[in-house]
């Protein structure tokens, strides 16, 4: 701290919470997160353990021959294991490139003020390498127990074709635990892309985005709490003649922080005691406020410089609070007792509903009334409308209020938009990131399936080439491979579909005005997935039509 500066206050707070069972959605998203990190991980694993099955195939007859000049089956089984973990070291090494690479840029999106360790220290390294040992030997442990119990006869004098019997039908169900899987993840990004749509149309009832907001601690200037008025007074005078600002208002009270407790009393019916969202809520504003804060007055007026102390008194309702008093009748000219205090207030105007904590709180009761007229008032907050880009007038408004109040050891002065867009960015987390699991998920679910066809078709070749050799046309072995391919992930669309719509109701918390079963989503993922697996059947289909028939029935 250098000399001359005012005092650092730092603030301890208990981390536990983010752990549950309360924990906040930021911390719930994440979880998801990571939960959907495991399943793109089960869909490599299945999608390596797929290749290694239809390898096997191809290698039975060389096991069968170590089996037969008396091999042991684990040494079979350690050779095969050998083989996974060398690949799986091969893509850790590059995992960790990779994630040298990406974490800078995935921490200065999501996390721009966080600090901390290097992602490959020590415990990184050991997790991954974790981590991609369990992945190596998962993949592996099937195709290593079916290798090392063959049928010595049949893996001795079968030869390499095959004709898509039994021994395929574990290769098809992974394929379909595969397509199930990646419709799970594209479900959820379709839910979660849904949800940040609602959420960025979502009328708040202001605008934001050209406000900014001054508060400041007045504490240790030797202020009194008769001077606060005067102080901020004197703040909003000198703000208002910087170039570039638009209007500037006083508060007590402020939208996404903080709003005062209020009671209202009814002389023309019964007032009602509870009302959505709680409340009602008081905010005591100067009569700038509506316009600085971009806000709509619904019906009626807001205030003017005449609605002052001594004059009449008027009240301003949100919409929430009018329809409660007064459903589907006209509030204006309405009386209204503030407090204890035995006089009316008058209802002017009707303002937009607008979130009073969080973007989730849009229908709270809520009601204003000019600053002057609130007994022992004294503003919280000083916002100011700028006529461009808000953060390029930070500097030139502190400089302002520096040179007004040079003493005050503590001044805030931040963009309003930015009490907005951190309540946003679970969403955007979530959507960003479900998103790109669920084109990994889309593009493994692709590969595994055109390696497999396309390994089937190669074994396949005399099966085919007698096929064609007796009149079967193109199109018709082009339909049979298809055929292979569409019903496995057909199946796999339906199982994922369910599993989505049984699960959705875990998710459900996590979305905004947002279905889990949203018909839409589950099917904009099942065309997807369709889509994607026609492109990667169509290739292998194409190659079994090519196939010649004189050299198929002369292969051995």
């Amino acid at each position: 701290m250098f000399k001359g500066e005012p005092p650092t206050h730092v603030l301890l707070g208990p981390i536990q919470e983010a752990r549950g069972p309360d924990r906040s959605r930021e911390a719930s998203i994440a979880l998801w997160v990571g939960a959907m990190a495991v399943i793109v991980l089960l869909i490599a694993c299945a999608n390596v353990t797929n290749l290694l099955l239809a390898r096997g195939v191809s290698r039975r007859r060389d096991i069968g021959i170590r089996l037969a000049v008396g091999a042991r089956p684990y040494r079979i089984a350690r050779m095969l294991v050998l083989e996974a973990v060398v690949l799986a070291g091969l893509g850790a090494i590059a995992a960790m490139l990779l994630a040298l690479w990406g974490a800078p840029v995935v921490q200065a999106y999501f996390l721009p003020n966080a600090t901390g360790s290097s992602v490959l220290d020590l415990r990184g390294v050991l997790t991954m390498s974790g981590v991609a040992l369990c992945a190596a030997l998962l993949s592996v442990s099937v195709p290593a127990w079916r290798a090392t119990r063959p049928s010595l006869a049949m893996s001795l004098t079968s030869g390499p074709r095959e004709t898509g019997g039994q021994r395929w039908r574990g290769i098809r169900g992974l394929l379909a635990v595969q397509t199930a899987l990646a419709v799970v993840l594209l479900v959820g990004a379709g839910l979660f892309v849904q949800s940040v749509r609602h959420l960025e149309g979502l009328d708040l009832g202001l605008q934001p985005d050209r406000v900014l907001g001054v508060t400041l601690d007045a504490r240790g200037a030797r202020i009194s709490q008769d001077q606060i008025p005067a102080l901020y007074a004197r703040l909003a005078d000198v703000t208002r003649g910087l170039g570039g600002v638009q209007s500037v208002s006083l508060s007590m009270g402020s939208p996404f922080h903080f709003s005062f407790g209020g009671s209202l009393t009814l002389q023309d019916r019964p007032t009602p005691r509870e009302f959505p969202g709680g409340g009602p809520y008081q905010y005591a504003v100067t009569p700038d406020y509506f316009s600085t804060m971009g806000m709509t007055i619904v019906q009626g007026r807001g205030f003017t410089p005449e609605d002052r102390a001594g004059s009449a008194k008027v009240i301003v309702l949100n919409q929430t609070l009018a329809s409660a008093f007064w459903p589907n009748q006209d509030p204006l000219g309405r009386c209204v007792v503030i407090g204890d205090d035995r006089t009316c207030a008058t209802v002017v105007g009707i303002a937009k509903d607008t979130p009073r904590w969080t973007v989730l709180e849009l229908h709270g009761a809520l009601y204003y009334v000019p600053l002057s007229q609130l007994n022992g008032a004294s503003p919280t907050a000083l916002y100011v409308r700028t006529r461009g880009q808000p953060d390029a007038m930070i500097a030139a408004v502190r400089r302002a209020v520096v040179g007004a109040a040079p003493n005050l050891p503590y001044i805030d002065i931040e963009p309003l938009e930015s009490s907005v867009a951190p309540q946003l960015k679970p969403w955007r987390l979530g959507k960003t990131m479900f998103t790109m699991y669920g084109a990994l998920a889309l593009l493994l679910t692709a590969l595994g399936l055109y390696g497999v066809l396309a390994y089937m078709v190669g074994r396949r070749t005399q099966e085919i080439g007698v096929r064609m050799a007796l009149g079967a046309g193109a199109g018709r072995v082009r339909r049979m491979v298809l055929r292979d391919g569409m019903v496995v992930v057909g199946l796999g669309i339906l199982a994922g579909a369910a599993v989505a719509i049984i699960g959705g109701r875990f998710i459900a918390a996590q979305l905004f005005q947002e279905s889990p079963r949203d018909p839409a989503v589950l099917g904009a993922a099942g065309a997807a997935l369709l889509l994607a697996a026609i492109a990667a059947c169509w290739v292998p289909a194409r190659r079994a039509t090519r196939v010649n028939p004189v050299d198929a029935l002369r292969a051995e």
